[in-house]
Order: C-alpha cells, then structure tokens, then sequence
C-alpha cells in the first residue's frame, strides 16, 4: 500500500505531535490475571480500539483514538466560513457582519 492511499495525522503524545500516516484500526486484548484477595475482580480480557500509524520516520505507533487527528479535511467551521464568502453570506462575529 503506497502512502498516497493512506490518511495523514498527527498523534498527539506526551513528546509533542507526531505526523504520520493511518493504515487502520484494530481491536486490541490484554489478558487480566485474577486478583489474589478475596472479592477482588476475576481476571478475564481487556478489549480496546487502537489504530495502527506509520510514522514519518518508519516507525509503527498503534495509539488510542482520541490522539489521533487527521489532518486530510478541514474542520467544520472553517468549511461553514469558505461555505459562506463564497455565496456572499455574512456571519454574525465573522469578517462579513
């Protein structure tokens, strides 16, 4: 897959944010062991969504969701304004009220 079939991002990480490119989510297990007092929880599976992402630099980061932004698209209001100016509309607090 060439990465011009990819979604670029950014991961935002304790390190600062990190371009990438996203290949795809995944559904990640940990086993728990069981606790060792009694009443404590009964071990089992911890089950979570990651995405995989190819870094700039090579390198494979499967981060949580929410650090993840995608950098392919404008964000809505920014849409709505470009939206706007270009049939003409003003917009209460914008450049054109």
């Amino acid at each position: 897959m060439t990465k011009e079939n990819l979604r670029p991002c950014v991961i935002n990480s304790k390190e600062g944010s990190k371009p990438g490119h996203f290949h795809r989510w995944i559904d990640y297990a940990q086993v728990i062991a069981p606790g060792n007092a009694i009443g404590s929880y009964p071990g089992g599976q911890l089950m979570e969504t990651r995405a995989i992402v190819e870094l700039d630099d090579g390198t494979i980061e499967t981060p949580m969701p929410y650090k993840v932004k995608f950098t392919d698209r404008e964000d809505a209001g920014a849409a709505m304004k470009r939206l706007a100016a270009t049939r003409g509309i003003p917009i209460k607090g914008g450049e054109g009220a």
